[in-house]
């Protein structure tokens, strides 16, 4: 296997690592339209944003390309439900996905505990005990329902301290330690999966490039990794 290549190849081809011009100004346009529209929300009020961004969306989302995706997922998962059923539910999908948008410059008005609070609470004080029981940190895991954007607010409401953790590239990263107790920490890679269906595929081929990335900063640097892992079975 070739060494893996120096860490600063085309260091001095900075052009080649950022955006191009058409790119950055494509950029800053849709930033102004991204402003423009938050503006505009923030102007109508939390109620009113929200009725307009539903009701945008529930009258052109079901005909976008994409909405036969939701369909085929819908048909699969819940075949139950005749057609009828499943377009009011997407056109409900749509519905609530505008709604979402037009909320997100009215989200530092939606709490949990305070007068006047939008989100209703069902278990948290319980599983937060629970959490706290055991001395340790919790993984909250949900997916895009309701208005997602508001169950942060939750924890920090009830003085939890949390981050989020969304689908989005992976970067590999290595830390090299350097003379007199200095560090280089460094972005190698960057994996950007695209689903192809297959999921144990995907799985698989995921999991390869991560420790193809892991190998090749192993054999350039080998006295830099720890290598007490129980990587390898005895077989």
């Amino acid at each position: 296997m070739p060494a893996p290549e120096p860490l600063n190849k085309g260091a001095s081809r900075p052009e080649a690592l950022g955006p191009s011009a058409v790119q950055r100004a494509l950029f800053v346009v849709e930033y102004a339209l991204f402003r423009a529209l938050m503006g505009l929300f923030w102007v109508l009020g939390l109620e009113r944003a929200s009725n307009f961004g539903g009701w945008v969306a529930r009258k052109f989302g079901p005909g976008l390309p994409v909405t036969r995706r939701a369909r085929r997922n819908m048909a699969r998962a819940l075949p139950e439900l005749d057609e009828a059923a499943r377009e009011r539910a997407i056109a409900d999908m749509w519905d609530n996905l505008g709604r979402t948008f037009a909320e997100y410059p009215h989200l530092g008005k939606i709490w949990s505990v305070k007068p006047g609070a939008r989100v209703e609470i069902v278990g948290f004080k319980e599983a937060e005990q629970a959490v706290r029981g055991k001395g340790k940190g919790g993984i909250f895991v949900s997916g895009h329902c309701g208005n997602w954007e508001t169950m942060p607010g939750v924890f920090g409401d009830h003085g939890v301290k949390a981050a989020l953790v969304y689908r989005a590239p992976i970067i590999f990263g290595w830390c090299t330690r350097l003379p007199r107790s200095h560090y280089r920490v460094a972005a190698t890679d960057v994996f950007d999966p695209a689903p192809t269906g297959n999921h144990v595929k995907d799985v698989y081929d995921l999991t390869l490039k991560i420790n193809q990335a892991l190998e090749a900063r192993i054999r350039a640097e080998p006295w830099n990794w720890l290598w007490l892992h129980n990587r390898w079975p005895k077989d």
